[in-house]
């Protein structure tokens, strides 16, 4: 850690603190289990884990709307017309509050990504 200053940054891989070294025009961002990003390799492993974090949000919410839906199906089954109620109300409460996060997910302009070319 006694190579630079302590940055504000984190390892995308570990999490633990990036030191910052600069050597002219060139900057380094080594961590103390041996990883080291530059400025530009850093920036696409933050891109990559920021990703990954919001598809797997993605897909978790859809996975818990699939089973709100199926947990109300199986209440109105044995009857429990309110529990089934009460999981449709979440699913859909899901489900809307889902579209914003897809629409930032399938965004390709988020990472800075033009479309147009």
């Amino acid at each position: 850690m006694g190579l630079g200053k302590v940055s504000q940054f984190t390892c995308p891989d570990f999490h633990g603190v990036l030191v910052q070294i600069e050597e002219g025009s060139i900057v380094r961002f080594p961590c103390h289990t041996g990883h080291a990003f530059s400025m530009k390799s850093l920036i696409c492993e933050v891109n990559e884990a920021i990703d990954t974090g919001l598809w797997d949000t993605l897909r978790a919410v859809e996975e818990r709307i699939l089973l709100l839906r199926q947990m109300a199906e199986q209440a109105t089954a044995v009857g429990a017309a309110g529990d089934s109620t009460e999981c449709s109300r979440q699913a859909d409460l899901a489900e809307k509050r889902l579209k914003p996060l897809r629409a930032l997910v399938l965004d390709p302009k988020f990472f800075g990504h033009d479309d147009d070319k």
